[in-house]
């Protein structure tokens, strides 16, 4: 008898007298293989007890109903959470939505993590292998900087790939998916302005990427038409560098009424490390209305990306055979008790008091 260590797929369909893609088709259980051709290669394959490589070898040419969603993380992102990010409130959003919504479309999502540090073309091989090896028909890519060059390179050989809030080129199977970070900022100051407010700071993200630039350019935009004064503090996606600008913004002279952060953490790292009086006069709002935004006193304003819409959208146009080239995932602001002038008393919840 052969070693069934040395079998392959070639010498089970040789000894089962039938093509090597029917024996692939089998294991995959096709439907158009007849019963009888079926239970021959089947029985070859019990007798030999071969374990096919589902994963490799016996797929190959064969498209899996499986899709990466890919979770960039970075150094800013290792400062606040022991878990590569995994644990942060907006990647949680993100990825339970990417999983229900590909369970409902009949594929599965699985979740891998790409850091910083990584060598950009290990990487690209890794996921390039992924693609040509049919282990996965599709990948989405969230939390991607403009340093992340190598979905540069998976664009060019076309691959059916989506990135959240990276520009990438829109080959006929790459996907842009963009929310609506402009609008969204441009709401909350219009509405900071319309609370009477008038010397409104604004909080930065990470600037490699491209959602704290639009944060911060729907900023600028309200600004502008309301003719005030911009004034931008450079900081992170990360409660503990929120912490580490607070003083700085308490010591300000440029007598900051309001401020509108990138991020629900930003936030919440100022609250956490400022003074509760502070807030009696100086209006709050973040972004990305994190579930516990309302039970802050007062209740933190933000603005909401829809992740359902994100998740439905991008996922439609990487399974359909249309060509999409872009995905645009709208925002709403929520007006709450820390940016309304009349009701904000300052009544944040302080650990530090």
């Amino acid at each position: 008898m052969m070693s069934s260590k040395k079998l392959t797929s070639t010498q089970i369909a040789k000894l089962a007298g039938v093509a090597r893609s029917t024996v692939s088709k089998v294991i995959n259980n096709y439907p158009d293989i007849p019963e009888a051709t079926k239970q021959k290669v089947m029985a070859v394959i019990e007798e030999h007890q071969y374990k096919p490589n589902v994963f490799s070898s016996a797929l190959k040419g064969i498209p899996q109903k499986v899709i990466t969603l890919y979770i960039h993380t970075t150094k800013n992102d290792a400062l606040a959470s022991t878990m590569d990010n995994l644990d942060s409130a907006y990647v949680m959003s993100v990825m339970s939505n990417f999983i229900y919504c590909a369970n409902q479309k009949g594929y599965s999502l699985q979740v891998e993590i790409i850091h910083e540090c990584d060598d950009q073309q290990q990487v690209f091989s890794k996921i390039r292998n992924a693609f040509d090896d049919k282990l996965i028909c599709a990948a989405v890519f969230l939390g991607l900087t403009d340093h992340s060059t190598f979905i540069d390179q998976l664009t060019l050989q076309n691959y059916r790939v989506a990135a959240i809030d990276r520009l990438v080129e829109e080959s006929c199977k790459a996907l842009n998916v963009l929310t609506d970070d402009l609008q969204g900022a441009y709401q909350a100051t219009k509405a900071l302005i319309a609370q009477g407010y008038q010397y409104i700071a604004f909080v930065g993200g990470d600037a490699t990427k491209l959602s704290a630039r639009k944060r911060e350019e729907g900023y600028l935009k309200a600004l502008k038409e309301a003719k005030l004064v911009s004034h931008i503090i450079p900081c992170g996606y990360s409660e503990v560098l929120a912490r580490s600008v607070a003083k700085d913004i308490a010591n300000s002279e440029a007598n900051i009424d309001a401020l509108l952060c990138a991020s629900d953490i930003i936030a919440y790292g100022l609250i956490r490390e400022l003074d509760s009086h502070y807030f009696d006069k100086v209006g709050i709002v973040g972004f990305d209305n994190l579930p516990f935004n309302e039970y802050q006193q007062p209740p933190l304003s933000s603005v909401s990306v829809d992740y359902k819409q994100m998740a439905e959208a991008t996922l439609d146009a990487l399974i359909s055979d249309e060509t999409v080239k872009q995905v645009m995932v709208g925002t709403t602001f929520h007006q709450r008790a820390s940016s309304v002038k009349e009701i904000n008393s300052g009544c944040f919840n302080n650990p530090n008091n």
